[in-house]
């Protein structure tokens, strides 16, 4: 579960005023995560106020998936292969991480996109992230962070993008202090499309995993 709460710090601290997807946006966005263990491909698929979050590993099977209920704030995990689910417990602390932000003039193009560096530091944890942002706003996005930043889920790199509405990062490199990197995520596809209510929900044969 540690491993989701790095791409989710990809995209947080994102203002937390509204709980919903403001936008409207219905579609998934794909991100290839790439650390010096593994690469995954994690698919985030919207509609409405819920959000789908499917780990998907190199033989294109589907590790883990999340619902996160973005009115409700409860996030549910699945097993898909035990066909059990489990609710993840979620702080009700609102904790707004101290990090210096210094938006550089470099410039990279990803997927046709001009994108601007911006590094985001946080010596509490030892950590320097470089995100490449574009000017694009996900309403969804403010609210999915605000909920998963709160939570041990597989995005904890989306978790630190600094509270500035507007921008969104297409690329993010995690380092330490030191600049030796320790993960990366890249949005490869954001795609709108009409999505079947079934894909999130909880399918009725799952048994509810207690603790």
């Amino acid at each position: 579960m540690r491993s989701l709460l790095t791409i989710i710090t990809f995209l947080c601290l994102f203002s937390h005023s509204s709980l919903s997807n403001i936008d409207n946006f219905e579609g998934k966005i794909k991100i290839i995560k790439e650390s010096i263990y593994d690469t995954l491909q994690i698919e985030i698929s919207v509609k409405k106020d819920i959000v789908r979050i499917d780990e998907i590993t190199k033989r294109n099977t589907i590790n883990r998936s999340y619902l996160v209920d973005l009115s409700k704030e409860k996030i549910y995990a699945l097993s898909l292969r035990e066909k059990l689910y489990t609710e993840v417990p979620i702080s009700t602390n609102r904790h707004n991480a101290q990090v210096d932000i210094i938006k550089t003039q470099n410039t990279m193009s990803i997927n046709g996109v001009t994108c601007h560096q911006w590094r985001v530091r946080d010596k509490s944890k030892n950590t320097e992230v470089t995100y490449w942002v574009t000017a694009k706003e996900f309403g969804f996005m403010q609210s999915l962070i605000s909920i998963i930043s709160r939570s041990e889920t597989p995005l904890r790199i989306l978790g630190l993008f600094p509270n500035t509405n507007g921008y969104f990062p297409l690329l993010s490199v995690d380092r330490t202090l030191l600049r030796k990197v320790k993960e990366s995520a890249k949005i490869v596809d954001i795609k709108q499309a009409k999505l079947p209510e079934g894909l999130f929900a909880i399918p009725p044969d799952f048994r509810e995993l207690l603790s």
